[in-house]
């Protein structure tokens, strides 16, 4: 059973709703949720009351809405099915396209044929606004394609029988026949004319049941039964005529759409998003484009896309949830960010249950779901054009389910499909599986790079809580005051029956502390750096004491500002994060158990595991050592115990002795040496606790601001110090993260998203 946890603690700052006043006090906020045709309920903090939230589309809301809610939540309004006027083309002369040598071939002029019929059995025909086919001109088709490809397509009309089947031979899964060229023209020249219309506000939206597709059609080649890039050229021409500045393409078929990427991966004005199977690398098209470390090129950057599935790996076809866990997660809070004018979608239909292709299990009405989201981008302005999908039933379903979304219709309700149905007892009732997650996550985290609204943590999971604990841990996140005390604030949970607790955070918008000091020229101000330190201990003694729990990955990644520093002013506040690897304790930390180890798994980030750690003992003692080691790199942007040079972290942490020898320890006070020395006690009987830490009289001076650079440190930055790039080359389980591979972290783990940790084997010493 889903369910969620509201925090009760008043005096956190509530998820804002509507901002409506009942008898007993503010809103409450009640939100129905529906994802995977499942209904969540999160409940805004507040007072008791009722309020019906009647706002369906992002335009529509009010301004009190949150993003969150905004992103993640239908907000059940009501609208009328002739809000919107949906156009629709089709041209039977698209089916004159077919294989000659094999009929039977999946690419087959029932793929539109039978998808029309179905539109008009189903009355879809009849509620939307018809709209003429056209052929695209050789001008247009050369706004993505080079001349000489377009020439040798031309040149199809002219051929026979024959001649046509040899030029197919050519090209990677290509056919041919004498109508091909006229059908390719057809097709890309309809997707051309329903843009045109869409966005001259004859119609609000738009349907192309159009073949033959085009997303895998490079500019100088026919590729995969594409022989021009339809949605491609429609973005392309839409720019060129100032119809539209920013263009969202999404590509929902089940292979990615190669010629769509490699057309559009240097331009800042296009966002390609694209979910696919990826099969590392080995499924249609082949290579590792699909992967989501190919981001886009120069002036592209983070503007391509790519959620890469695994399917062969996992053994878990991923369907709705999946799907919609990836928009929800990763595509739609970067389109909200990007701000289109325009949304071109190209819908395939290949990832649908029963085709012969694509092996995943997407309903109609996941489907409506991914259409019915995307319509509140651009102002509803959307054209959706007909990609793959080779079985005609599931092609016929899916096509009418996202026409009813157009339509501002309900979705469907029965099919004729085996697992089609709603509340049918199949895999696509369950949540998003764990493996398929885990990729969505791997590709937030590279993305994340480049946009802004992908930093912030708002909700992970808690694998490592075992399920008994769930609500162990949330009473003690709820009967505590954490925006206070350093702990980035807990808002809401909910739990899903594979065992993860997911959280709703504060928003956390500045960089990391990893980031913040990789950045620096310098080091800190001594007691400016002692004024972070502070705040980072501040936060573990309220974990340990407050909460009762162990963090168990201290590093820089997991603290981090909750505004943008800048120059010249007071640092913003420092908070702890990323309790995804936590462990709840029978009874918070006391004086007397302050320095108490517990036999549990041993997890971690190796540089910053303490030494009692990899022998399998972890406790109180085991946070401190972490903070310690990030406080010796916040005051001197190095790493102790010379792990610059140590192959095996585990050795060097435990034979190699602290030193303050180095150019940048020059000034620094002997304070400063003592306290680390206190927190990096190799004997954790002995190792300095929380309130020892915060008694010491390093910590009694601190002052929080970012100055001008001292003299004296701007000279031994000259005189050869690296700054953060040193800080940076001295963590070999940490590179910068332009360089992470993210996949090659989430590949050991069973899913712990918004952390890089290591489960280190003892015996491998590394």
């Amino acid at each position: 059973m889903d369910f969620v946890v509201p925090l009760l603690h008043s005096s956190v700052p509530a998820v804002r709703t509507c901002g409506c006043r009942t008898a007993s006090g503010s809103c409450l906020g009640a939100v129905p949720y529906e994802h995977a045709s499942k209904k969540f309920l999160l409940l805004a903090m507040g007072l008791a009351g009722a309020c019906k939230l009647r706002h369906r589309k992002l335009r529509h809301m009010r301004p009190g809405t949150t993003r969150v809610q905004r992103r993640f939540f239908d907000f059940g309004g009501e609208k009328s099915v002739n809000d919107n006027v949906v156009g629709l083309i089709f041209d039977d002369r698209m089916a004159q396209h077919r294989n000659l040598e094999d009929p039977s071939h999946p690419e087959q002029p029932a793929r539109i044929l039978k998808v029309f019929e179905y539109l008009e059995r189903e009355g879809l025909t009849q509620r939307c606004v018809r709209l003429d086919a056209r052929k695209a001109t050789k001008e247009e088709l050369e706004l993505k394609h080079t001349p000489e490809h377009v020439d040798a397509m031309f040149q199809i009309a002219n051929m026979s029988e024959k001649e046509t089947v040899e030029l197919s031979q050519k090209y990677d899964s290509i056919f041919l026949c004498p109508d091909s060229l006229e059908a390719a023209m057809l097709a890309a020249g309809s997707v051309l004319s329903a843009t045109e219309e869409v966005c001259a506000g004859k119609v609000q939206s738009a349907v192309c049941v159009v073949r033959p597709p085009g997303h895998h059609a490079e500019s100088d080649a026919a590729r995969g039964f594409c022989l021009f890039g339809n949605v491609g050229l429609a973005a392309a021409m839409a720019r060129q005529r100032g119809l539209s500045s920013k263009t969202l393409i999404v590509d929902f078929d089940v292979h990615h759409g190669n010629g769509t990427h490699r057309m559009f991966e240097e331009d800042e004005s296009v966002l390609f998003c694209s979910v696919h199977r990826y099969d590392r690398g080995k499924y249609y098209p082949t290579g590792p484009l699909g992967n989501f470390t190919s981001h886009g090129v120069g002036e592209g950057e983070g503007y391509t896309v790519n959620v890469p599935w695994e399917v062969e790996k996992s053994k878990t076809p991923p369907g709705d949830a999946e799907f919609l866990y990836a928009f929800d997660r990763l595509f739609l809070p970067i389109a909200e960010a990007f701000a289109p004018d325009l949304v071109l979608i190209s819908a395939g239909f290949d990832a649908a249950p029963g085709d012969p292709l694509g092996g995943c299990i997407v309903t109609p009405n996941g489907f409506y779901e991914i259409t019915k989201r995307l319509m509140g981008l651009a102002d509803g302005r959307v054209v959706l054009a007909q990609e793959g999908g080779y079985n005609v039933e599931s092609n016929s379903e899916s096509m009418a389910a996202c026409t009813r979304a157009l339509l501002g219709e309900e979705p469907p309700q029965k099919s004729q499909l085996p697992g089609f149905n709603v509340g049918s007892d199949d895999r696509n009732s369950q949540p998003a599986a764990m493996s398929h997650v885990a990729t969505v996550e791997a590709a937030r985290k590279h993305y994340a790079q480049f946009w802004q609204c992908l930093r912030p943590q708002v909700a992970y999971s808690l694998l490592a809580v075992s399920p008994d604990r769930h609500l162990e841990y949330i009473r003690c996140m709820t009967g505590s005051e954490p925006l206070a005390n350093g702990i980035l604030g807990f808002l809401a949970a909910f739990v899903h029956p594979q065992q993860a607790l997911y959280q709703v955070m504060e928003l956390l918008e500045g960089p990391d502390l990893f980031d913040f000091l990789a950045q620096r020229s310098a080091k800190l101000e001594e007691r400016l750096a002692a004024g972070l330190v502070k705040q980072m201990v501040k936060a573990v003694h309220f974990l340990h004491r407050t909460v009762g729990a162990l963090h168990r990955d201290i590093k820089p990644e997991n603290f981090g500002f909750i505004k943008p520093p800048i120059a010249g002013q007071p640092l913003p506040e420092l908070k702890l994060f990323d309790l995804g690897l936590a462990w709840v304790l029978k009874a918070p930390v006391t004086d007397e158990t302050a320095r108490n180890l517990l036999r549990i798994k041993r997890c971690g980030t190796a540089c910053y595991m303490a030494p009692e750690v990899w022998d399998g003992n972890t406790g109180p003692p085991s946070d401190v050592w972490g903070v310690g080691v990030v406080s010796y790199i916040v005051t001197s942007l190095e790493v102790p115990f010379k792990l610059m040079e140590a192959k095996q972290p585990k050795v060097a942490i435990r034979t190699n002795p602290l030193s303050f020898e180095s150019h940048a320890w020059r000034n620094t006070s002997d304070d400063a040496k003592q306290f680390l020395e206190g927190l990096l006690d190799k004997e954790p009987t002995t190792r300095l606790t929380t309130a020892d830490a915060l008694a010491h009289d390093w910590m009694q001076d601190t002052r929080m601001g970012l100055p001008p650079i001292a003299e004296g440190i701007r000279a031994e930055d000259e005189a050869g110090g690296q700054g953060g790039k040193t800080f940076q080359k001295a963590l070999p389980s940490l590179p910068p993260k332009s360089k992470r591979s993210e996949a090659g972290f989430f590949e050991s783990m069973t899913y712990a998203p918004s952390s890089y940790f290591c489960d280190v084997d003892a015996s491998s010493g590394s």
